[in-house]
């Protein structure tokens, strides 16, 4: 018999037995959540792999990706206080989930408030002081204010763990793969496609390319001015290069550019003219076509 651990993307964390004799009747064995090299591993979703082979029965396996997952969860009754500063949410069933801030219909995303987290079927609460990422926006009090909870439902027994960072954690140590059944059917969650360790949201930085600024630090912009964006220090610039991405540039929630471009750092030219004169916040959101999102927001002065 041989009974071993692997992730999502089929990757074998742990064995317990590799073709081992074992006797008739129920077996055992509990987990710590660490590799075979003593690693712990990073947070997310495991399954068992056991196969059986016998005289009597041949070859069985018990592989929880043959069941269906990796599909798109919805309704998970989401709600914010303002008061507690927490933001509540349901989940029916055990998913991998990611949770956003912005506004709808178009609007800028102003903060990923968590990414990717195993969670079990129940209702949690999230820390939330209201604000966006740069803490400049109360985006709680936005007219098209929206909380997004993406999630995907998981194989059959999964092992939910809370662990290492992910892009922190040496892949290069999984040498052995177990080919895990992908999802299939028509609401399959694009991230439940992803390898686990590119997927997730980043870190940006941006300013205009100008000396002026106010007494109190704030940039100050006109006529032609140049916006740079460079990439935060989680950023994997081969990986963003291979899923592309545009830029959205809102100034005051309001859409002012859609570009695309090739890598990072970027520049962008604003024609601030017409952009009427004052204290404005730019929001920069970089989205790629694997939906992986980068956010930061600035305030600078407008001065023609």
């Amino acid at each position: 018999m041989s009974a071993f651990i692997c992730d999502l993307n089929g990757r074998i964390v742990k064995t317990f037995f590799d073709r081992e004799k074992g006797n008739p009747g129920t077996h055992e064995v509990t987990w710590d959540g660490r590799d075979d090299n003593g690693q712990l591993c990073p947070t997310g979703a495991y399954i068992p792999i056991i196969k059986v082979r016998s005289r009597q029965q041949g070859s069985e396996i018990y592989n929880p990706s043959e069941t269906p997952w990796g599909l798109t969860l919805n309704g998970h009754d989401i709600s914010y206080n303002a008061q507690t500063k927490q933001v509540s949410y349901r989940l029916d069933q055990p998913a991998l989930c990611q949770m956003r801030i912005g506004e709808k219909e178009g609007g800028p995303a102003y903060i990923s408030l968590f990414g990717w987290v195993p969670r079990s079927q129940g209702d949690y609460h999230a820390a939330w002081d209201g604000k966006d990422v740069n803490g400049l926006i109360e985006v709680w009090k936005k007219e098209h204010f929206e909380i997004y909870l993406d999630a995907f439902s998981l194989p059959e027994n999964s092992i939910l763990l809370n662990g290492s960072n992910p892009r922190s954690y040496n892949y290069k140590g999984l040498k052995k793969r177990f080919p895990i059944k992908p999802p299939v059917g028509s609401t399959i969650n694009l991230h439940a496609l992803h390898q686990r360790e590119f997927c997730h949201d980043m870190l940006l930085n941006a300013a205009f390319k100008s000396g002026k600024k106010t007494a109190d630090g704030i940039p100050i912009i006109e006529g032609q001015a140049e916006l740079q964006v460079f990439a935060g220090k989680d950023v994997n610039l081969r990986q963003l290069e291979r899923e592309k991405f545009e830029l959205y540039i809102f100034v005051d929630g309001k859409m002012l550019i859609e570009s695309p471009h090739p890598s990072l750092p970027a520049s962008q030219t604003i024609d601030t003219t017409t952009i009427s004169n004052g204290d404005r916040i730019f929001t920069i959101n970089l989205r790629t076509f694997e939906d992986h999102l980068g956010i930061f927001s600035f305030k600078v002065r407008v001065d023609n």
